[in-house]
């Protein structure tokens, strides 16, 4: 399959070919098109190969037929690992937010659970990973997965192995912003249905970590609440000192939220998915074409013969039949200087001239069209 199947092939999955998703249409586009990538390496459609999986077979593969060192196909290899790090840092982050809200399910504490929630102003937009809302208030979750120690500088900066920069905003700020257009959001819907309801509203940074596994968190910004997975749900079942709201209070709460809920943020997808379909494409075709060869030994032989019998063709000769020969002949000597000093030609002494100019054409046309047919027959 060449480089622009491939690509085609692709293109008609419409597998992420738009510019913007909500996140979860975006995790489903990635595990689609990993599902796809591994089916054309791997011959693999099962769910559990990742894209190292599949780098890996490639890998293999070019190894096999000396393309390690191709530039093109290099670059196949490249797209493979940024298809991998953007699956693997947004399926992480769903897994986290997955793992809070089924261990918040199975609390015995009355508590409605709202994922994802959207709210903008005129000036500020955010997304609320869980809001948990309690008889005793709300409680915003903001949900990191984390593989190494961690420390929240004094500006709030998330500081990955203690060294490595997250993100250079503040996670002070960020946190701060959710509860204040949260606290707005609230407070402005119950306005405007006359409700006099209290708007408390708290949060926690939690910190999900692999089962069986504790990180150190060293806070040095002290600005903000933050716990583990593993107690984010005792923190939750305790929350508050009495019953703020009541049932009917609850319900009003339960609605404006869940209606916010519905308004899912679209963001634009970063990567350059044209690029990447075409590097992996490319790759891939640079394989093919190396098996191709294997699978006929005189696949270089045979291709350089049809060249050649293709372009020997073009310049086949064709026999010059007697007639057409003599007329030509009669109009040039006319024409001619010798028309004056010889006189005319008779009928017979150019029909015997054309026949010359035959017999030297056609065994010219013999010896080059049998030369022709010899290396169609070898490519036969």
């Amino acid at each position: 399959m060449t480089k622009k199947n491939i690509i085609t092939k692709m293109e008609n999955t419409n597998l992420l070919t738009k510019t913007a998703y909500t996140q979860e249409e975006y995790r489903n586009q990635l595990l689609s098109f990993q599902k796809m990538v591994a089916e054309m390496v791997m011959g693999e459609t099962e769910d559990y190969v990742r894209y190292e999986d599949i780098r890996s077979q490639l890998e293999r593969k070019g190894k096999e037929k000396n393309l390690l060192g191709n530039p093109e196909f290099r670059k196949g290899l490249e797209a493979l690992n940024k298809m991998g790090k953007e699956t693997a840092i947004i399926i992480s982050g769903n897994n986290g937010e997955g793992r809070i809200h089924k261990t918040l399910t199975y609390l015995e504490r009355k508590n409605a659970l709202f994922q994802n929630v959207f709210i903008e102003s005129d000036l500020e937009t955010t997304e609320i990973d869980e809001i948990v809302l309690t008889e005793s208030g709300l409680v915003v979750l903001e949900i990191k997965s984390i593989k190494d120690d961690l420390t929240i500088n004094e500006d709030g900066q998330l500081l990955y192995g203690n060294t490595t920069l997250y993100h250079d905003y503040s996670i002070c700020e960020k946190m701060d912003r959710k509860r204040r257009l949260l606290t707005s959001l609230l407070e402005g819907k119950l306005q405007e249905q006359g409700l006099n309801i209290p708007v408390k509203v708290n949060s926690y940074i939690v910190f999900v970590t692999p089962k069986q596994t504790r990180y150190q968190v060293n806070d040095l910004c002290r600005k903000e609440r933050f716990c583990f997975s593993s107690n984010v749900g005792k923190i939750i079942e305790n929350y508050g000192l009495g019953k703020l709201y009541d049932e009917e209070s609850m319900n009003a709460l339960k609605e404006i939220l869940s209606n916010q809920e519905t308004m899912k943020k679209t963001f634009t997808v970063k990567l350059p998915m044209d690029e990447i379909r075409e590097d992996i494409a490319g790759a891939l075709a640079l394989v093919n074409e190396e098996s191709a060869k294997e699978s006929n030994p005189d696949y270089d032989q045979i291709y350089r013969q049809t060249r050649t019998a293709t372009k020997s063709s073009k310049h086949k000769y064709t026999p010059i039949p007697v007639n057409v020969a003599a007329i030509v002949i009669a109009m040039i000597y006319m024409i001619s200087p010798l028309d004056a000093m010889i006189g005319p030609l008779d009928d017979t002494a150019v029909m015997m001239i054309a026949a010359v100019i035959v017999i030297v054409n056609q065994i010219i046309s013999s010896a080059v069209n049998g030369q022709n047919q010899n290396i169609k027959v070898q490519t036969a």
